[in-house]
């Protein structure tokens, strides 16, 4: 069986080269199907995503003509060696993903798609609310190789409309970057796959729970002075009117209350 001689003395923690000198060239290009939720007082994106994963290992090898012409195979995740690509600005205390099976071909090149629901922290600035944008940041890379030891090639960012679409914002512009970190404990270098979103509030959410209720009781103000000054409806008026505007503006305040230093 061709899986059987694959997996024979194979080891998944040893880097997949056969020149311990040489990097493993690996891939990432990141899809994002849907805003599944955007918590402003932890300051916590969450995503529905894809990982594309790339990287050549040279142990998993075969010539096809020895084996009916098969040119790929699949193998469960755990039984070949993986990068260890992380969201370096992970907010879950885990980091799973849907087990699905990398396909593996005759020269060793791996291909590995990863569903994953991402969740990450992002500042959030709301000087400008309720129509405020908002920019995160998604910054990936490996856990414990170097640049020289996994050379991680960040292959762009696509969005795709197939999840869940927000119903208070929306993704208006990305880029993506390569940047590459040099700690003060490590000379070698640290390469990083980093994208940034930049998120705009949806202006209809706005209109109907921020603009319109605050409009109304603008206008309701100047009706206190048509009401006769000896009656009790003026004080009674005056008092429910008080209430309403302090229930809102307490409203507003306990839904950003976790931005401190950029009050709306």
């Amino acid at each position: 069986m061709l899986q059987e001689k694959l997996l024979t003395n194979y080891s998944t923690t040893v880097r997949p080269v056969r020149n311990h000198s040489h990097p493993v060239n690996v891939e990432l290009q990141l899809t994002i199907a849907g805003i599944l939720g955007f918590d402003e007082k932890s300051q916590t994106l969450t995503l529905m995503s894809m990982m594309r994963v790339n990287w050549v290992d040279e142990y998993l090898r075969w010539n096809e003509a020895d084996y009916a012409g098969i040119d790929a195979t699949r193998l469960k995740a755990d039984q070949i060696w993986r990068p260890d690509i992380h969201l370096y600005n992970n907010m879950d205390k885990s980091f799973d993903f849907i087990d699905t099976l990398p396909i593996i071909y005759y020269d060793g090149t791996i291909l590995h798609m990863i569903p994953i629901v991402l969740k990450s922290s992002c500042a959030v600035d709301v000087s400008n609310f309720p129509f405020d944008s908002q920019n995160c940041t998604l910054t990936f890379g490996s856990w414990t190789y170097n640049g020289n030891k996994v050379n991680l090639t960040n292959r762009g960012l696509r969005l795709t409309k197939i999840g869940v679409e927000s119903s208070e914002f929306k993704i208006t512009e990305f880029n993506s970057m390569r940047p590459s970190v040099t700690y003060d404990c490590c000379p070698e270098p640290y390469l990083n796959a980093k994208y940034t979103l930049l998120l705009k509030r949806r202006t209809d959410h706005a209109t109907h729970f921020i603009m319109s209720p605050c409009i109304i009781c603008s206008l309701l103000i100047p009706f206190i002075f048509l009401l006769p000054r000896e009656t009790n409806d003026k004080i009674i008026y005056g008092k429910i009117h008080c209430v309403i505007n302090t229930l809102f503006v307490a409203g507003i305040s306990w839904n950003l209350w976790a931005c401190m230093l950029c009050p709306p």
